[in-house]
């Protein structure tokens, strides 16, 4: 479910990722080994470092008409790259049963000189002027796993998760004693696939896919979110590992609600990063 701003361009990373994962699914479904392949853990939590590239496209409306719709990282200044500390756990409840989830903030400002005027919620911002622009998400999600297929070396799952991203935008001018801010939530539910593989005694490969589209009364949206990883068992207690993470949100918020909170308009959100991690086994 790509819903990016860039529709029907899935972005390159995503679609070698992919490609890559499935070529070791077929290649080694036949494959056979006298070794014991640790797939999961009973209950693990990471700590990640990630380099995340970001874009964020948003429209705040007021009840005159639609506002003027942002490009935060072209537009704003906003830094299109940040190294983001990410927390994440796994945790086997029986033999076939997981449960996992992450939690993630960014907050990002900036101060560019608008070549535009720019109609923001209830305020207009004229051109040339000085406009601070802020974004911020704060996300957490939580996925169920059912494993379908559990071989010595191979497990394959399906299941269920809920995504949820607050965010704040806002923009303000100093000089005109002028701003504008609002808050919603995205509560996004999508269906997940597992694959997990026995790379060697100590290597295994993990790959997750979630993607799903909602509607609620004035509120719907759409997201997808790729997470792949490759993770060496160093020690008994202690992993290591790296891998690529791709979420992306497509929001509209056609009316003030329950879920959209004070934010009436549009988000759309894709953020990838390459991401380093190590894992606390238990």
């Amino acid at each position: 479910m790509s819903t990016l701003s860039h529709r029907g361009r899935p972005k390159t990373p995503t679609v070698i990722l992919t490609g890559g994962l499935l070529l070791v699914i077929v290649f080694s479904a036949g494959s056979s080994s006298a070794q014991e392949y640790d797939l999961f853990d009973h209950f693990s939590f990471a700590l990640e470092t990630s380099w995340a590239d970001m874009d964020s496209v948003i429209r705040f409306d007021s009840e005159a008409g639609p506002g003027t719709e942002l490009n935060f990282e072209n537009d704003g200044g906003l830094s299109k790259s940040e190294i983001v500390p990410t927390l994440s756990f796994d945790w086997m409840m029986g033999r076939r049963h997981r449960l996992g989830g992450w939690w993630m903030k960014i907050d990002r400002d900036a101060t560019n000189q608008i070549l535009e005027e720019i109609k923001w919620g209830d305020e207009t911002f004229p051109i040339d002027e000085e406009v601070r622009f802020l974004l911020g998400s704060n996300e957490l999600a939580l996925n169920y796993t059912y494993m379908v297929i559990l071989k010595e070396r191979h497990a394959f799952g399906i299941g269920g998760g809920f995504r949820t991203v607050k965010t704040t935008v806002g923009l303000s001018a100093r000089d005109l004693e002028v701003s504008e801010e609002g808050d919603f939530t995205a509560p996004l539910p999508f269906v997940n696939f597992e694959y997990r593989y026995g790379i060697a005694e100590k290597w295994r490969l993990i790959a997750d896919l979630g993607v799903f589209y909602l509607e609620i009364g004035d509120f719907s949206g759409g997201q997808y979110v790729l997470d792949a990883w490759v993770e060496y068992l160093a020690f008994k207690r202690i992993s290591f590992g790296g891998g690529f993470r791709g979420t992306s949100i497509d929001a509209d918020l056609t009316t003030g609600n329950e879920i959209a909170g004070d934010f009436t308009g549009s988000f759309k959100s894709t953020v990838t990063s390459l991401r380093l991690f190590v894992r606390l086994r238990f």
